[in-house]
């Protein structure tokens, strides 16, 4: 399974989607609850309607996100990504 984190321009989470400017890609081995892989995916553009197309080329299978707008969560959903969103405790860990 491959999860996506959006981040900052600082590598930080960003607390909501449409405000990311690249994403963290975990994969992770659920059975074993093991990391297998990291990796940073840089969208080439900053139009977050291109980003459900390269996540998926990527293999994601989640985004996890501390907010998304419903388009944004319809567009993912439409390329077989599932999302969970919102995330409050992400942002609160985030703010400390």
């Amino acid at each position: 399974m491959k999860i996506a984190i959006p981040l900052t321009d600082t590598d930080e989470f960003s607390p909501h989607y449409g405000g990311s400017s690249k994403f963290a890609v975990v994969e992770v081995d659920p059975r074993h609850r093991a990391v297998r892989r990291r990796m940073i995916v840089v969208p080439p553009e900053s139009e977050p309607y291109s980003w459900p197309l390269l996540l998926r080329a990527a293999g994601v299978n989640l985004v996890l996100a501390g907010g998304m707008g419903r388009g944004a969560e319809m567009r993912m959903v439409e390329h077989g990504i599932k999302v969970l969103a919102p995330l409050q405790w992400l942002v609160q860990i985030r703010r400390g």
